[in-house]
């Protein structure tokens, strides 16, 4: 039989903040991936840890703010699939939280910023342009397949 071997891939979570209807995003630097793009505060979800828990405690590590569970809703699921990566990227999305949102990590980012969805900087994380438009059609799900 020539089955394909299960795949292997990362969990991811986003969370877009939002003020007034602009996004925060922060632009990764020095990390050897997507360096120099506009992104959401996130990362990998750790083993034995929850989609939510790992949004809360990004957050917290990587914009400075704290958000309480109930104030975080899970708005989008987008795996992808490049030649080299695969995994799943969960989007969550606050409107209320604790701090003010800044580079609480300067080794892996370098700016930040409050833009309106209809005027984002350049360049961006590849999932940006793909919430963009589902957050406008109302949708939920996408794939992100090279």
């Amino acid at each position: 039989m020539n089955e394909k071997p299960r795949a292997t891939f990362a969990i991811v979570v986003h969370t877009l903040l939002v003020q007034s209807g602009r996004w925060f995003l922060v632009r990764r630097a020095n990390t050897g991936y997507l360096d120099g793009a506009y992104t959401l505060p996130g990362g990998h979800v750790r083993r034995g840890e929850g989609v939510v828990a790992a949004a809360l405690r990004e957050c917290r590590e990587e914009a400075g703010v704290d958000i309480v569970p109930a104030d975080l809703e899970l708005i989008a699921a987008m795996p992808y699939q490049t030649a080299d990566l695969q995994g799943v990227d969960f989007i969550a999305r606050a409107t209320r939280w604790a701090g003010t949102p800044r580079v609480a990590e300067p080794h892996h980012f370098d700016d930040c910023c409050w833009a309106e969805p209809g005027a984002l900087p350049d360049p961006l994380a590849p999932f940006i342009p793909a919430l963009v438009e589902m957050q406008t059609l109302g949708a939920w799900f996408r794939e992100l397949i090279d």
